[in-house]
């Protein structure tokens, strides 16, 4: 007998792409699965999955929260924590904008959010994906951590379940202290790695390096700077900067926008190094393929801060803060490492989403 068709909307956090990228296999699992998809987001997240699945998908738009950074990493501190207060402040009338946007979506069966706490509805079995089930603020915020760790956990109950994109072995964990242990009376499920990547889209490496510029202003440009004047001087290196702005030219390095999203992934699957910022789902894209990665924390945020600390033991990996970069130190330890850690799938979304298809 012929399942009946369901509808599920799919609501990724605004703040990065990476959450929008994360979500794509969920999403081409649904659609081969012949159901019906919504995707609802901001403009710039509607037009890049826009990119990858056209027609296949209807589209709502929906403005969100965004995150102010500074210049100096106790600026930026002040900034998400002044945001995050913004936000639980104005939680109801943020939620009431979601359950206009999901009433505007036909039948709907199921909501599937990723870190959109506001983002449930109490009569449709609602999920939320996150990695983040304990925060982390900075050193002279920490006194108050308590309060926020509460009302997340409050939010969280408004979901059926919460999918938490890491493995539950304390010996393989990526997000250490900020998803385990899991808190009690959440329904809470580790899912493994979810990454828009298969094992098998591993590509022959050349002798190359990709640098992946990202996140808010002026981080993002300050980021920029930094790494020209390393990378200027690494003439054997064959460089393509993704996303930068400087009119500079230099004879090794390429700097090109941020372009089809197709493209980069091309990009991705051939680097021999990947530079990028220290966020969750590209660390999960670069374990999947199994890159090696320089990855710098964003100064001032908290998560990428600790991620950097909890996951230093990977070999592939080498964290360096923006304030004390040194790339070609960083490029000889990783060319000297032999060794990758690899993970194998222990638990999968598909599993999961079977009780509600």
């Amino acid at each position: 007998m012929k399942k009946k068709q369901k509808h599920i909307a799919i609501f990724p956090l605004n703040w990065g792409l990476g959450h929008a990228a994360r979500c794509i296999p969920i999403i081409q699992h649904l659609i081969n699965a012949n159901h019906k998809v919504s995707l609802a987001a901001e403009k710039n997240i509607i037009d890049y999955l826009h990119a990858f699945f056209q027609q296949e998908t209807d589209f709502y738009e929906i403005p969100q929260f965004k995150v102010k950074y500074a210049k100096t990493k106790l600026g930026t501190q002040w900034q998400i924590f002044r945001t995050a207060c913004a936000y639980l402040y104005n939680f109801r009338k943020t939620h009431q904008a979601y359950q206009k946007c999901i009433k505007k979506m036909p039948e709907l069966d199921l909501i599937i959010s990723d870190n959109v706490y506001a983002c449930y509805d109490k009569t449709i079995p609602s999920i939320i994906i996150t990695h983040q089930l304990k925060l982390r603020l900075a050193f002279f915020l920490q006194w108050l951590a308590f309060l926020p760790n509460y009302l997340l956990r409050k939010k969280l109950k408004n979901f059926n379940e919460v999918w938490i994109p890491d493995f539950a072995d304390d010996k393989k964990n990526l997000s250490g202290s900020l998803s385990h242990p899991l808190p009690k009376k959440i329904n809470a499920k580790y899912i493994g790695i979810l990454s828009r990547f298969t094992k098998e889209e591993k590509l022959e490496k050349k002798n190359n390096i990709l640098v992946i510029l990202s996140g808010p202003e002026p981080q993002k440009t300050m980021f920029e700077k930094k790494l020209l004047q390393e990378l200027s001087v690494l003439s054997k290196y064959e460089i393509t900067i993704i996303g930068g702005n400087t009119k500079e030219q230099f004879p090794n390095i390429r700097i090109i926008p941020f372009i089809d999203c197709m493209k980069i992934s091309g990009y991705i699957k051939e680097a021999e190094i990947i530079i990028s910022r220290a966020g969750y789902s590209s660390i999960m894209d670069y374990i999947r393929l199994e890159k090696k990665a320089i990855m710098l924390p964003t100064p001032g945020q908290s998560e990428q801060e600790y991620l950097s600390k909890q996951l230093e033991h990977i070999p592939q990996f080498i964290f360096q803060q923006q304030n004390h970069l040194n790339i070609k130190q960083a490029i000889k330890r990783l060319q000297e490492q032999k060794a990758f850690i690899t993970f194998e799938e222990e638990a999968s979304f598909i599993s999961f989403l079977k009780a509600y298809l």
